[in-house]
């Protein structure tokens, strides 16, 4: 299933409907805290897409027209991105992977992802700083 989040707050909610009941029809034992957080995940993404909130203050974001697949398997919960940007923001920093894709495991809050790039072009340098990513993976906690 593939919900495309054209702008913050319209999705298909038959899609994030089909994809609840796979969720709560699967096998997947699940804490309270975990239905909760499925749910926090639903209005956090889709109105603002949010991957992952600690706090006010911490945050992991996809940035833009994002298509996002909603699966459950392998006994876990996952949220597929494709070439997206992935942005941290942490009090009074912050950091963007550009043009990245993977996955997002809800349960264990980690993004498993291939491919990207970071650059330092906020900070006035002549030098053209960045960093390009193969395989990683990031605990977003």
């Amino acid at each position: 299933m593939a919900i495309k989040n054209l702008e913050p707050g319209k999705y298909s909610i038959s899609e994030w409907s089909t994809f609840l009941s796979a969720v709560f029809t699967s096998e997947i034992k699940l804490k309270r805290d975990n239905y909760k957080m499925i749910l926090n995940f639903g209005s956090d993404f889709f109105e603002q897409n949010i991957l992952y909130k600690k706090t006010s203050t911490f945050s992991w974001a996809a940035i833009g027209d994002i298509p996002i697949k909603l699966k459950v398997e392998d006994g876990s919960i996952w949220a597929n991105l494709e070439s997206v940007d992935l942005v941290c923001v942490r009090n009074k920093d912050s950091l963007i992977i550009a043009n990245t894709s993977g996955q997002y495991n809800m349960l264990k809050k980690r993004f498993l992802a291939s491919g990207g790039e970071v650059d330092w072009s906020r900070f006035d340098s002549e030098e053209d700083i960045r960093a390009y990513l193969g395989d990683f993976e990031i605990e977003m906690t």
